[in-house]
């Protein structure tokens, strides 16, 4: 009976955990409105909580009795050999290479060991139910707040909307992001209501904010936020038919005809998303072409450096190519690519295995969105997100599972000892 009883306890928040969760998933969008609102240098806030994160970061590695159980999995070995070749990488272009770097060596390092990595081995730490739907409420909390805030700044003091300029959420949050903070909102916003549903005949109020994330994408004119959020949600639509539950899929069907009559009707709003989303591949397309070149670029530098890579930026444009596969390679040789790619494939069948479970089938969703994005954009010491849903899925996957099987080895054991 003891072990039942330590297989169904009820755990407790763990608020450091929720704070590494809900910070890291949209902590620096939420602080990137706080100077301009006060007039004050950025630098005042960001560098901070750039450091408070890695506090939190410090204290989850050193004082959380859950680091003792990180089950090193197979995805979980992948996912270390990766982060060791890239620090090698780190190393040597540190070392023999500093000239032929453009961008700050600290900006590297800083990005790459305090904001991915670090936090990335907190987040292969075992999570309960209770620190996940905690953490669920408050990055609502964060998107909602970040999409009104991103709202006003560009519709809140005009009633004029140009259609022909891509707008940022603010100056340090840039039209990538901002779109990308909008469809976290519309995902969050979904998820957070199959979670409360149940338990509230008020849960539909929590899909009101949805309309700002749509709006924002529209406004940031990025391809990308509404791409990866059309695949992630075309994912989640096929799961649950999958599953047979047909209440759900005519919750979905009449959220998307709403948020269709929504867009047609609004059209100003996306009206440069649209016509971008048309002239995708266009011969005259000068972001696709540098984009083309660039990651072209990336693998001719593969294939002169097969083995151990080249560098860490793409030596013509002084930039990352845009495709974090490629990147891999680039920087880490034929072994991070093939690392880069299992972990892709990975984290897309937890993905897919987890997108039925109310508890964190949200980070499955931003998890898909993040892999998606990530063959377009972003780079590998950028992605905190990536990296931080890719060990989230896993850790929880596998302690799921690990949890599943000593139920059912309790189970087995109870019936033999009955039996006899």
């Amino acid at each position: 009976m003891e072990l039942l009883r330590n297989i169904h306890q009820t755990d407790k928040v763990v608020k450091l955990q929720v704070l590494l969760i809900s910070l890291g998933l949209l902590g620096y969008e939420l602080i990137s409105f706080v100077p301009a609102k006060l007039g004050l240098d950025s630098r005042v806030f960001t560098v901070p909580y750039r450091a408070f994160y890695l506090g939190v970061t410090l204290l989850c590695l050193f004082t959380l009795k859950e680091r003792r159980r990180i089950e090193f999995n197979n995805a979980t070995k992948v996912l270390f050999l990766f982060w060791g070749l890239y620090i090698m990488r780190l190393f040597h272009d540190t070392i023999f290479a500093a000239d032929e770097v453009y961008r700050p060596l600290a900006d590297y390092w800083l990005f790459a060991i305090a904001l991915c990595f670090l936090p990335m081995i907190a987040f292969l730490f075992p999570v309960n139910s209770k620190t996940l739907h905690a953490a669920l409420l408050y990055s609502y909390i964060f998107a909602v707040l970040v999409n009104v805030l991103g709202y006003n700044n560009n519709l809140g003091t005009t009633s004029d909307v140009d259609v022909d300029t891509r707008k940022a959420g603010n100056e340090f949050l840039n039209a990538i992001s901002y779109g990308q903070a909008g469809a976290n909102l519309v995902v969050l916003a979904i998820c957070v209501f199959f979670r409360y549903k149940q338990k509230s005949k008020y849960a539909f109020l929590l899909l009101l904010p949805i309309p700002f994330g749509l709006i924002n994408i529209g406004l940031s004119g990025s391809r990308g936020p509404f791409i990866q959020l059309m695949i992630a949600f075309l994912v989640f639509f096929f799961l649950y038919l999958k599953s047979g539950k047909g209440k759900f899929i005519v919750i979905f069907l009449m959220l998307g005809f709403i948020a269709l009559y929504f867009s047609l009707q609004d059209s100003a709003f996306f009206d440069i998303l649209f016509r971008r989303l048309s002239s995708t591949s266009n011969t005259n397309n000068t972001s696709d072409k540098l984009r083309y070149e660039m990651m072209h670029t990336a693998w001719n530098q593969f294939q002169d450096n097969p083995i151990f890579g080249d560098l860490i930026e793409v030596r013509k444009y002084h930039f990352y190519p845009h495709n974090l596969i490629l990147e891999a390679m680039m920087a880490c040789g034929l072994l991070g690519g093939i690392c880069m790619l299992i972990l892709y494939v990975s984290s897309l069948k937890n993905s897919f295995r987890l997108m039925l479970d109310f508890d964190i089938n949200w980070i499955a969703m931003i998890c898909i969105m993040q892999v998606v994005g990530g063959l377009t954009t972003g780079s590998l010491f950028g992605s905190q997100k990536l990296w931080f849903t890719m060990a989230l899925l896993n850790n929880y996957y596998v302690h799921t599972r690990k949890r599943q099987s000593r139920l059912l080895q309790y189970r087995r054991n109870e019936f033999i000892i009955n039996a006899q």
